[in-house]
């Protein structure tokens, strides 16, 4: 016996235009059964979209199409799209063929539900509650969270998946999902159940996991790939996100957006350029959830430093001033100096042209992370930006020792930024010592561990800067 995966009806790529007269399989399915309905139905340019969105929100399932497709005689699409966003009871028409259980969504993900053992729905169902795709490892963990024998997950997974009610994806890494469909019937079954709360508490307890563990790779050789991960894994830390917010939950939500900081650039584009949407969506959330609840200062302190960050990175120097400084006075008393470091590091950059002030922020952030057993990202940004302020406002000399640093600190991680860093700051150095040669050679090395990071479009455009002063001179 042979197993064959049969996939969905095609979709059209996201953003992509279509031919109207010849469009993909799932969108010609359900024009061909609302014309079934409503013989005047057409698919124009202003109802293509809604379609479009029907279509990709049932996983071009021709079942759910066509039982979508069924109201359109009496729903208009846009409304039709916008109802699946809210539920699928909309799907609880009939079919006219097949055999009973085939003749409703739900009586068809019923039946098979129906054949599964104990172990398998209880797997199932945890797998319900993530919003997007998830790994193997995320699956077991929140799984063990809730009372369930990890040893167990991936025999139990692998059957759900031969039975088809999990749909499994080797793309990059291999990740695994739930169709929509199938997603909605799964948490119609914990909704009334007591482990609903043990399960999401295991689910936001593992976002929580996931993203303190990305938060310690931002910097290192492998930073590309835990990019990639927070991008595919967004979808559930912006659903705990949700979940905080509106169970109140200001302290755990707040904990993971900060945790979340250095990737809030990233988030959507594994090629790591500024994305300006997921800053201002950072920055939106932390809003959101420091109205939800009551705050303590040790939560509130490194919040106010993200949000002065992001501000910074949205070009408010003035209201990041603000939250920087309201950051380093929480911090200051409750007696964290390594906690306060990043706020001023961030601080001095804000207030870049106060010469003294940016300077003595710099120092004490530096000697902080010094005195840190794992110092954050912060500390090697601490020792180029003393770097950078040295050379524009110094005598050049202060900061020779950190440049040293920062190249061993580059040499020992492997890390393409912190090497990328510290070339351009050798690369500076040179050029104000008019060494042209050395210059030349450090500041293209820059470049070239610029571009192999992936480094956000403002780092690597100040990088060609350097490279364009130095051509000049």
């Amino acid at each position: 016996e042979v197993s064959w995966s049969v996939p969905p009806l095609a979709l059209p790529e996201s953003g992509t235009p279509f031919d109207l007269d010849d469009p993909p399989e799932a969108i010609s399915l359900f024009v061909e059964r609302a014309r079934a309905v409503d013989v005047d139905f057409e698919l124009t340019p202003d109802n293509a979209q809604s379609v479009v969105a029907i279509c990709r929100h049932l996983d071009g399932l021709p079942l759910a199409i066509e039982l979508a497709a069924a109201c359109a005689a009496a729903i208009a699409v846009d409304d039709i799209a916008q109802r699946l966003n809210e539920s699928l009871a909309l799907l609880g028409g009939r079919v006219r063929t097949g055999l009973p259980h085939q003749r409703t969504l739900e009586s068809t993900i019923e039946w098979s539900y129906n054949l599964l053992g104990d172990d398998e729905r209880n797997v199932f169902i945890c797998a319900g509650v993530f919003a997007g795709s998830f790994a193997l490892e995320s699956l077991e963990t929140v799984c063990g969270g809730a009372g369930i024998n990890r040893s167990e997950v991936i025999g139990l997974l692998t059957s759900l998946v031969d039975k088809s009610l999990i749909v499994v994806s080797h793309e990059m890494d291999t990740r695994y999902r739930l169709l929509e469909t199938v997603r909605a019937f799964a948490r119609a079954k914990l909704a009334p159940s007591p482990f609903l709360r043990e399960l999401e508490r295991a689910h936001t307890d593992w976002a929580l996991g996931f993203a303190s563990e990305a938060n310690s790779h931002v910097f290192g050789s492998e930073r590309a790939r835990w990019i990639r991960r927070i991008s595919d894994n967004f979808d559930d830390l912006r659903a705990v996100l949700e979940r905080c917010q509106d169970q109140a939950d200001s302290v755990t939500g707040l904990r993971l957006l900060t945790a979340m900081e250095p990737f809030l650039v990233e988030i959507g584009d594994h090629e790591g350029f500024l994305t300006t949407t997921a800053v201002a969506d950072g920055a939106s959330w932390l809003e959101r959830l420091v109205d939800a609840g009551e705050v303590p200062p040790a939560v509130l302190a490194p919040m106010l430093s993200t949000r002065g960050f992001l501000l910074m990175l949205q070009g408010n120097d003035l209201a990041a001033t603000e939250a920087l400084e309201q950051s380093i006075d929480l911090f200051e008393l409750c007696g964290d100096a390594i906690g306060k470091a990043p706020a001023e590091q961030y601080l001095a950059t804000a207030v870049w042209e106060d010469r003294e002030r940016s300077h003595d922020l710099l120092l004490s952030a530096i000697a902080a992370f010094e005195h840190s057993d794992e110092p954050p990202w912060q500390f090697w940004m601490s020792l180029f930006y003393f770097n950078l302020w040295d050379l524009q406002h110094g005598d050049h000399a202060e900061a020779e020792p950190f440049a040293r640093r920062l190249g061993l600190l580059g040499a020992e991680s492997g890390d393409a930024i912190t090497k990328a860093h510290a070339s351009e700051v050798f690369g500076l150095r040179s050029h104000f010592s008019d060494d042209a040669d050395d210059a030349r050679r450090h500041l293209l090395e820059a470049v070239r561990n610029y571009r192999q990071a992936s480094f956000t479009v403002t780092c690597f455009g100040h990088c060609l800067d350097h490279v364009s002063l130095w051509t000049l001179h």
